[in-house]
């Protein structure tokens, strides 16, 4: 990679670590502003909720409905990695509680995309779907899903570029 490539590579992960660092502390007014306005979130097919939202609004939404179906708890950002002048990749642990309390982990991949010193798009890249399906079924029967449609299908087609 050129030199001016590796600083952007560098200033990406600057972004993308803020973010995360904001996200995990609670600071969503800090987390959004380092993001795009037009923001796509993507969570692939197999994902209990999954489908493409764009626009802060539509993927705060998402987000509100994710944690409260899978009983998301937290995140563990455990590496970034950037590769080329938008590219960053990273390693993050989830965790949370099942329908009895008890807690789980699974280790995430994301791909992101940072445009302009925003992100522009995050596209989950590995988790395992059955595992996190489970849970989405259990905590649903269990009465522990909040805002949820009930429906454990794509909300709308995610998009394959």
């Amino acid at each position: 990679m050129a030199t001016d490539q590796l600083v952007q590579a560098e200033l990406n992960k600057d972004v993308v670590q803020r973010h995360f660092d904001a996200a995990i502390s609670g600071d969503r007014v800090t987390a959004n502003a380092l993001n795009a306005d037009d923001y796509l979130s993507q969570l692939t097919y197999g994902h209990p909720d999954g489908g493409t939202f764009q626009g802060l609004a539509e993927v705060g939404s998402a987000r509100a409905r994710m944690i409260s179906l899978l009983g998301i708890t937290g995140i563990k950002l455990k590496e970034i990695i950037a590769d080329g002048p938008v590219r960053v990749v990273a390693l993050v642990d989830a965790e949370g509680t099942d329908e009895s309390g008890e807690p789980w982990f699974m280790p995430c991949v994301e791909l992101i995309q940072v445009v302009d010193g925003k992100i522009a798009e995050v596209r989950m890249f590995y988790q395992d779907t059955v595992r996190l399906l489970e849970l989405a079924r259990a905590r649903e029967a269990a009465g522990l899903v909040e805002g949820h449609s009930g429906e454990l299908i794509p909300r709308k087609p995610v998009k394959h570029e």
